[in-house]
């Protein structure tokens, strides 16, 4: 079965990185062909960018040269101090998560071109979360899919405990296409029952989908992994991954 997944796989965050390969690997191990959607929105790929300005609070001092340029080598400077960690995470990408031939940049550009396959899953991550501009991004909820594509999620998080009245119709009519949803914490399953969606089921975050000795004994060792991923690891408690299978 040919499986494409859309999450946020490049924002340079460790839990973003290892849930999108841990979901691509889980799925390629039961033995479907697997693809994440190289989605990369302006308002992600542009904090990385230099030259960008990403918050409209900013857009007066665009307007002028020298505040632009004054704006622009303030963040280059910022910048520049984590371009190892940048890389790290590009590497990662690169070598391990398997992304679509054709890059995305808006959700016009999915919905004119959607890639092909059976069912298209969103998710995990804090896709769905409605203080972020992802949350209220229809590429998030598969609105591009073909007629034919399934569409699900798999461990979406709106990552508060209630969507606001401003926000309730967007989100509801956007999930009530969907043909199956499942989220990451219980809170949204609330959220889910608040918008009248009486289908939606807690599962496990993917990376627990994985051996708890995976991520130590393969994935770790390679040599292009920052020590700094075991430490993280760590921290998060994804080693214990078994704990909860």
């Amino acid at each position: 079965m040919k499986i494409c997944i859309i999450t946020c796989h490049d924002v340079y965050n460790f839990g973003a990185s290892l849930q999108a390969y841990a979901l691509q690997h889980y799925l390629e191990e039961l033995g479907h062909e697997v693809e994440i959607i190289d989605y990369r929105p302006g308002y992600l790929y542009k904090k990385y960018d230099w030259k960008s300005f990403t918050s409209k609070k900013f857009d007066k001092l665009n307007s002028f040269f020298v505040t632009r340029w004054m704006f622009r080598i303030a963040k280059w400077s910022y910048l520049r101090f984590s371009l190892g960690r940048k890389k790290c995470f590009d590497e990662f990408t690169k070598n391990y998560l398997k992304l679509t031939d054709k890059t995305y940049y808006t959700f016009e550009e999915l919905k004119m071109n959607p890639p092909c396959a059976d069912i298209i899953i969103a998710g995990s991550d804090q896709i769905w979360n409605p203080l972020f501009p992802n949350g209220k991004d229809p590429s998030y909820y598969i609105d591009f899919a073909l007629s034919q594509t399934k569409r699900v999620s798999y461990a979406a998080s709106f990552s508060v405990e209630y969507i606001s009245d401003a926000d309730k119709e967007f989100v509801k009519g956007m999930l009530a296409k969907m043909n199956r949803i499942s989220v990451r914490e219980y809170q949204g399953v609330d959220i889910l029952k608040s918008l009248d969606i009486k289908n939606g089921v807690k599962v496990l975050d993917p990376v627990f989908l994985l051996d708890r000795n995976y991520f130590t004994t393969k994935l770790l060792q390679k040599r292009e992994m920052r020590k700094d991923i075991v430490i993280e690891l760590s921290y998060k408690g994804f080693s214990r991954a078994s704990d909860y299978s």
